[in-house]
């Protein structure tokens, strides 16, 4: 089985069970108040994957009454409004990345690497697997960007050189990455092994051996994806443009960008009210 078809089988499963508990015995029995009892009793449940299980009683409602044996339900019942709230997840305080960039000792060499990667990060919001595949070539130091197509998205973004950035990555290339490595096209090489480029895990693992050393309590949301976060949740501080914000991150959809607005406080004291608009996840949309 598929996950969408082992996900629907356990879903009607339940459902099923819960028609039983309702002492519903016939499908013409299901009526409106018993399917919003059951969708909430899920929703204690499965807080985080409602879409599923009511895309998957929807389907099963259309096979029933394509077979004659339950009444057609309008999808702008209530059934269909239970909200999909999903977590978001805060990243890093603008302090706590200094303390993190003054923690790196610019004379080691994985200390000037990190260092380099961390403002890459912020910056850029590049992800661990995007700074682990960046090439020389990717940095145009003439027109101060960097340009890359991002792993996930498969999306080209072309991103501002911020002056410390720039610096950082020269010092690491001048001083750090050797001689041996001239001939590779990738920035940043293995510290033990100037022939082989640096792996996504190496820099994950990196960045959480320098907050330790940095004194960092371990939280949700200090990982070196938080700094994409972070970016994301600083550039919204300053009133960028969503939509903008959506177009430096290379996001394939402008709505992946709601977790970051959602994290900015300034958000949360708008004055207008939005009781009319449904609430989809941890943001409102019009």
């Amino acid at each position: 089985k598929t996950s969408s078809a082992r996900v629907y089988s356990l879903v009607i499963r339940r459902f099923c069970n819960m028609l039983s508990y309702e002492e519903i015995v016939t499908f013409s029995q299901i009526d409106i108040q018993t399917l919003n009892k059951i969708v909430q009793n899920f929703a204690g449940t499965h807080s985080g994957s409602m879409n599923q299980v009511i895309r998957s009683i929807r389907q099963f409602l259309g096979f029933l009454h394509g077979k004659g044996l339950c009444t057609e339900f309008k999808m702008d019942s209530a059934v269909y409004r239970v909200p999909n709230r999903s977590r978001t997840i805060p990243g890093f305080t603008k302090g706590e990345v200094q303390k993190l960039l003054d923690c790196c000792n610019r004379e080691n060499e994985m200390d000037c690497r990190i260092r380099a990667i961390i403002l890459i990060a912020v910056t850029t919001g590049l992800r661990a697997c995007d700074i682990a595949t960046l090439k020389r070539q990717d940095v145009d130091w003439k027109n101060s960007t960097i340009a890359i197509q991002q792993h996930k998205t498969k999306k080209m973004v072309s991103q501002p050189l911020l002056p410390e950035t720039g610096n950082a990555i020269a010092k690491y290339i001048l001083f750090h990455r050797g001689e041996t490595g001239t001939e590779m096209d990738e920035l940043f090489l293995q510290h033990t092994r100037k022939t082989v480029p640096i792996q996504r895990g190496a820099i994950c693992s990196q960045f959480f051996r320098l907050c330790i050393r940095a004194g960092m309590e371990k939280k949700e949301g200090r990982s070196f994806h938080g700094l994409r976060r972070s970016a994301a949740t600083w550039l919204s501080e300053v009133d960028m443009d969503p939509h903008e914000i959506s177009l430096f991150l290379g996001h394939t959809s402008f709505s992946s960008v709601n977790k970051y607005i959602a994290t900015n406080p300034e958000m949360a004291r708008c004055s207008l009210g939005f009781e009319s608009i449904p609430l989809k996840s941890e943001v409102y949309h019009g």
